[in-house]
């Protein structure tokens, strides 16, 4: 069966993520909008994953997962399997926590102050001391 564009266009980007590249700039080299890339979008298409597996199969990484707990020079395969994992998507998305110090409604009222004020200066009803 021939490949189609889409498949083409994947292998490149798992060719270029092969030679080093990050995931994002193997996607725009390859074609892709740099801010389609910078989703991490191609993770979840059916096309990707069907690439994944045939190069990274399950069966494949937790065989190798075996290997490193038994190994005592594990760096590099732990920075290669970790990589896969990422290339599958086997990983959850890092979760930050955002406190919030100041209200919406006090933001709002802080920036309608501060654009009364200066409509002020410009119409020259207030003069900056």
């Amino acid at each position: 069966m021939a490949k189609g564009a889409r498949e083409i266009r994947q292998e490149k980007i798992l060719e270029g993520v092969s030679k080093g590249k990050s995931l994002t700039q193997a996607q725009i080299d390859a074609g892709i909008g740099p801010s389609y890339a910078r989703t991490g979008r191609i993770k979840t298409t059916k096309t990707w994953k069907a690439l994944m597996e045939k190069h990274f199969p399950d069966s494949k990484l937790a065989k190798k997962v075996d290997e490193l707990i038994e190994h005592e020079e594990w760096r590099a395969t732990d920075a290669g399997l970790n990589h896969a994992f990422k290339l599958k998507g086997k990983y959850e998305p890092d979760k930050h926590e955002v406190k919030v110090k100041r209200d919406v409604g006090e933001i709002e009222d802080e920036i309608a102050k501060t654009l009364s004020e200066v409509g002020g200066l410009v119409s020259g009803e207030k003069r900056s001391d």
